[in-house]
């Protein structure tokens, strides 16, 4: 088996990764592209604490955002954003 089936093949079929038939190889090129799952089960998570906001952001794997959330507050003031 190839190291690159090795490590692609999980991948596949853990979701992680998708192939992507829209790309046709070219002379001296890899065979088969790969692109990310958009569904992948593990999205990055993203957050921005400003002076008037505060922005919550998630997003997959493929760079699609899946969620945004954003709390506009008066001014700057930790008691709204820290749950008891």
């Amino acid at each position: 088996m190839q190291t690159v089936s090795l490590i692609v093949d999980p991948l596949i079929e853990d979701g992680l990764l998708a192939r992507d038939p829209g790309m046709r190889a070219h002379r001296s090129a890899v065979g088969a592209d790969f692109a990310a799952c958009g569904r992948a089960r593990f999205p990055s998570a993203c957050v921005k604490v400003g002076r008037r906001s505060l922005d919550v952001l998630s997003m997959d794997f493929a760079g699609t955002v899946r969620m945004r959330e954003t709390l506009d507050y008066a001014y700057p003031d930790p008691h709204p954003l820290i749950v008891d």
